[in-house]
């Protein structure tokens, strides 16, 4: 998935990108850019590897490899409901109380682990956003 958006910052090998909020809207990924990112849908500023060399006020094409769409729904959505399912199951032979508490717990740790592991993904090889052209040099 590819969208374009203006170079606001440059911090390292990375860059922030402004996507136009009208682009996220209709995006199919758009939970898997916010998930990798840690922003939710309000903020528009992206952090991007800027392989493109691309400089501050330029405009750029960015993308997300589908690979790491993929594996990043999973670990967002997914996996946190196993875990839960683990947690009911371990507990449930105690009473309907005791496999709630377990539901929730494995909820709970489902989704720490879940948001643990995709702040890691960021910065992975291969995943993330990733500037890979400049469609505009900026002024």
């Amino acid at each position: 998935m590819t969208h374009t958006g203006v170079v606001r910052e440059l911090r390292g090998l990375h860059a922030l990108v402004a996507v136009d909020a009208s682009q996220c809207g209709s995006c199919s990924t758009r939970s898997t850019c916010y998930g990798l990112s840690g922003k939710g849908p309000e903020d528009r500023v992206l952090s991007a590897s800027n392989l493109a060399g691309a400089a501050v006020g330029d405009k750029v094409e960015v993308e997300l490899q589908g690979r790491a769409s993929t594996i990043v729904i999973f670990l967002t959505f997914i996996f946190p409901v196993i875990i839960m399912g683990v947690g009911y199951a371990l507990l449930t032979r105690w009473g309907a109380l005791s496999g709630a508490a377990g539901a929730f717990g494995g909820l709970v740790l489902g989704l720490g682990l879940s948001w643990m592991i995709n702040r890691r993904l960021c910065s992975a090889s291969g995943f993330g956003l990733t500037v890979v052209s400049v469609l505009e040099k900026g002024e």
